[in-house]
């Protein structure tokens, strides 16, 4: 909470592309969308990619969420310190965080010409197993690797050990598209 500016939710745009970029100072995440005009909106608004950005408060975001349970247009206006959400007859207006969001671009890797594919139940199920070694204080940390053509899961703990678990992958040629 110290870091308020951390606390809400990056609208950055590209053309006709939306990123939107959520952290907690440890994990980042972020989506990206096509939407008509979102640039050319934005810049008129204020907003210029790498200087004035728009930061939502996850307050808003937690009432914009609560407005969209099933298919509802939803409608997204802001200025300069304020925002304003449209969704079916309601109206939500709340104030821009006003802040610097930290340079993301440098900590996301880009993706390489080759991926893997991974049997969705298989993983889930290694991670469950590799819960066992799991201290309550030591770090979560769990270590992907790719040696002798298998995907390993790894996690090593002072206490408890280490583990290393096989999980059916393969790898394909290219990362697939973007939906």
């Amino acid at each position: 909470e110290g870091r308020y500016y951390l606390t809400g939710v990056l609208l950055e745009p590209d053309g006709d592309r939306l990123f939107t970029v959520a952290t907690d100072g440890s994990r980042l995440g972020r989506v990206e969308r096509s939407v008509t005009g979102v640039g050319a909106a934005m810049e008129a608004a204020g907003f210029v990619s790498g200087e004035r950005r728009c930061i939502v408060p996850r307050h808003f975001i937690s009432a914009v969420l609560s407005l969209a349970r099933g298919p509802v247009k939803l409608t997204l206006a802001s200025s300069p310190s304020l925002c304003r959400l449209d969704a079916d007859g309601v109206t939500i207006t709340g104030k821009l965080i006003d802040g610097r969001f930290p340079d993301y671009h440098r900590v996301l890797i880009e993706p390489a010409d080759v991926g893997y594919e991974v049997d969705r139940l298989a993983l889930v199920s290694s991670l469950s197993r590799l819960k066992a070694i799991e201290a309550r204080r030591s770090s979560r940390i769990i270590a992907l690797c790719w040696r002798k053509g298998a995907l390993y899961l790894e996690r090593r703990d002072a206490d408890r050990g280490r583990a290393s678990i096989p999980v059916p992958a393969a790898t394909f040629g290219q990362w697939p598209a973007a939906p």
